[in-house]
């Protein structure tokens, strides 16, 4: 039996990610280590996933013994790296803490693969951002082999996570198991309660009455369901890829359709007949955002056969109906598991 180790598996992406490996055909020992959920509500516990998965380890990045611990005691064939600071804003109120996690972090983590007995180890994949480029508003889709950069302390420590990760698997893993960094960004779905991220503000004004402040309206960003991302995660687990080179991957939308900041909100209001505009226009922009960032997904497509089924519409739909069905009330396994079986009878047709 296959035994995959998640680092942040109670965050929202680690969450889904989980429940859709817990849906595999084949059967998966899956080891949880991260942080108890921060956020209130958290899908994490409305999946019920601490009783569900094989083990659950909560702790911190910056324990180096900790996280060796937990890799001898449960000797993972494969490990997914999600355990970051996801977010712009925090990381410029608190930059030497987002520093520390992000890349501290990462770096205990490659010490205790270092110093533990890597016999059993068969893939590493570090989650980074779709933000590692040097972006400079030039309506450029990035590509892999493109500069990497960050104008601001999230971004920037994203950008460091990739060079800590090709440093690490150069100097001490190369030719001993698989190493790939996977860039993907502003993926949207249900369960994400997390400050300062568009859908759940949105959610926020309506189910908790509280005032909405979109920060860029007309921002152009690379949306993609996370269904999408976590198939992606799952083909890349399943197939060989190089232990001769570290290998990194763009996760995001084939095609070249922009869309706007606004365009979420539009749909949302449209979805749950809001009719008045809840947007709170006194709050002042604290920070800046690129106006645009899109990523080219063409390398894994060609490697790997992989491309996002969902549509920007069908994607809003889904997140939208998970909502409405927690604040209904509804069994939210139930739920989550009946939109990936829809996912994957998509895959079928």
């Amino acid at each position: 039996m296959e035994k995959i180790a998640i680092f942040g598996n109670t965050g929202f992406v680690g969450t889904w990610l989980s429940e859709y490996l817990l849906n595999s055909a084949e059967k998966i020992n899956i080891f949880g280590y991260s942080l108890k959920p921060n956020t209130k509500p958290s899908i994490f516990k409305s999946l019920k996933q601490e009783k569900r998965i094989s083990y659950q380890q909560y702790g911190n990045v910056l324990n180096e013994k900790k996280i060796l611990d937990f890799i001898k005691y449960t000797k993972p064939n494969k490990i997914i790296y999600l355990a970051s600071q996801p977010i712009v804003k925090i990381g410029l109120k608190k930059p030497k803490e987002n520093f520390l996690i992000n890349n501290i972090g990462l770096i205990n983590f490659f010490e205790s693969l270092r110093k533990s007995n890597l016999k059993y180890l068969k893939k590493v994949i570090i989650f980074t951002s779709d933000k590692v480029y040097e972006n400079s508003d030039s309506n450029k889709r990035f590509i892999e082999t493109d500069n990497l950069g960050g104008s601001d302390p999230y971004s920037a420590s994203k950008a460091c996570q990739e060079i800590i990760s090709t440093s690490y698997f150069n100097s001490f893993f190369k030719n001993k198991f698989e190493i790939i960094t996977l860039r993907a960004g502003n993926i949207i779905g249900g369960g994400d309660w997390a400050e300062n991220r568009i859908m759940p503000d949105l959610i926020r004004s309506l189910f908790h009455k509280e005032k909405l402040n979109i920060r860029n309206p007309k921002s152009v960003r690379p949306w993609q369901n996370i269904i999408d991302v976590c198939r992606a995660i799952d083909i890349i687990l399943k197939n060989k890829i190089n232990k001769k080179v570290i290998v990194s991957y763009n996760i995001g939308t084939l095609n070249n359709k922009k869309y706007k900041v606004n365009s979420l909100e539009k749909y949302f209001d449209s979805f749950f007949n809001i009719k008045s505009k809840r947007t709170d226009k006194t709050k002042k922009r604290t920070f800046s955002e690129k106006k645009f960032l899109s990523i080219n997904s063409k390398k894994i497509f060609q490697d790997l056969n992989f491309k996002n089924i969902l549509t920007f519409e069908s994607s809003n739909k889904l997140t939208c109906e998970w909502y409405k069905d927690y604040y209904n009330k509804k069994n939210m396994v139930e739920t989550t598991n009946k939109q990936i079986s829809f996912y994957k009878s998509k895959l079928e047709n």
